[in-house]
């Protein structure tokens, strides 16, 4: 599902941030990446999700993983809704903190969120104890982060790239999420 051959990326300013990154990893396989602060992981999972241009082979389900815009070269990444929920096809990255503005529900965001599954949407809405009714400029960090793994997880994604989701989240909620993973 997931091909990388002899990447590179570098900062804005030239500065190196990943060398001659190789890696395959399977479909249907489960991968954690370990590593110390600042050691390259978040924009290992930037780039395989196609948010970062690169030097190199990173295909995704047979497609490369970046492809320049007509405009310019921000990638072809969709915002979901607005809530770093980052997609590019079948492929689907979350994991940075979201502060979202304004007073929409929870149910007035996921209107914006095209191909949900409904049945999905209402299991996750139950395992997590998420209302429809909050507003979500009024949540705490950790019923963010569940709306947020809402918001990625109600629409199917073959490949799903999380970055430090547990992040925010208290031991029940971080069950619920494994729980729900794997199945």
């Amino acid at each position: 599902a997931i091909t990388v051959q002899t990447m590179t990326y570098q900062w804005p300013d030239g500065s190196p941030a990943l060398s001659d990154v190789s890696l395959e990893m399977t479909k249907g396989s489960r991968h954690v990446l370990v590593g110390a602060n600042g050691a390259g992981k978040t924009c290992l999972l930037r780039t395989i999700g196609g948010m970062y241009p690169y030097q190199g082979v990173v295909k995704v389900l047979g497609r490369d993983a970046h492809v320049p815009t007509r405009i310019g070269t921000g990638g072809s990444t969709e915002i979901m809704a607005g809530v770093r929920v980052w997609r590019l096809g079948d492929c689907t990255i979350v994991g940075e903190r979201w502060n979202p503005q304004g007073d929409m529900k929870v149910s007035s965001l996921l209107e914006y969120v095209e191909g949900l599954v409904p049945e999905r949407r209402d299991m996750i809405v139950d395992r997590f104890g998420i209302d429809m009714d909050w507003k979500v400029n009024q949540l705490s960090d950790g019923r963010k982060r569940r709306v947020q793994l809402l918001i990625a997880l109600a629409k199917p994604s073959e490949v799903l790239l999380l970055d430090e989701v547990t992040t925010d989240l208290d031991v029940l909620a971080r069950q619920t999420l494994l729980d729900i993973l794997k199945e």
